[in-house]
């Protein structure tokens, strides 16, 4: 059994999701983003990373970026109408956990309003725990995320996310 937790987010595994919800007595609303595009995605024998992988929690399915090193400079755009984002970062497996630590995870990130042309910069920390990234501000539109900075991977150099929730 695997538990994402953090002070708003809880989500557990066992080999597929079974609870994705609120915890602490949050009952803000949540959903996925749509519209999502990659400026790379990768691609391993028959199997593809896409981008449209981080709007669910399947486990074993995340994005992953398809570039040399570590993807710095790739970005994922998608629309939304939110003051928040949540962000669950690398390859998250119940089977398979080593993945996480062998891939790489975003360690800095940019986000980009594209209607405003306002970014800010964010540091994730090194978990696959749900991380929020609060605007401050409802905002709605198309957001850019940029890959800046990524922690590496004990043997791959692939930077994955595995999803990406929108807070209303």
């Amino acid at each position: 059994m695997l538990v994402l937790l953090s002070d708003n987010n809880l989500i557990i595994y066992d080999s597929k999701l079974l609870f994705n919800g609120i915890s602490n007595g949050n009952t803000e609303l949540y959903s996925f983003p749509s519209e999502i595009v990659a400026s790379s995605e990768l691609i391993e024998g028959s199997k593809t990373f896409y981008a449209k992988n981080i709007s669910s929690l399947n486990l074993d399915e995340p994005w992953a970026e398809g570039v040399q090193g570590f993807g710095i400079g790739e970005t994922i755009s998608f629309s939304c109408n939110a003051e928040e984002i949540i962000i669950c970062s690398g390859y998250i497996s119940v089977n398979k956990s080593y993945l996480w630590h062998e891939n790489s995870r975003p360690k800095k990130i940019s986000v980009v309003f594209l209607s405003s042309g306002k970014s800010k910069e964010y540091e994730l920390l090194d978990t696959p725990n749900p991380q929020s990234i609060n605007f401050g501000y409802i905002y709605s539109g198309k957001v850019i995320i940029k890959i800046l900075d990524a922690y590496p991977g004990t043997k791959y150099k692939d930077t994955c996310i595995h999803s990406i929730m929108v807070k209303y």
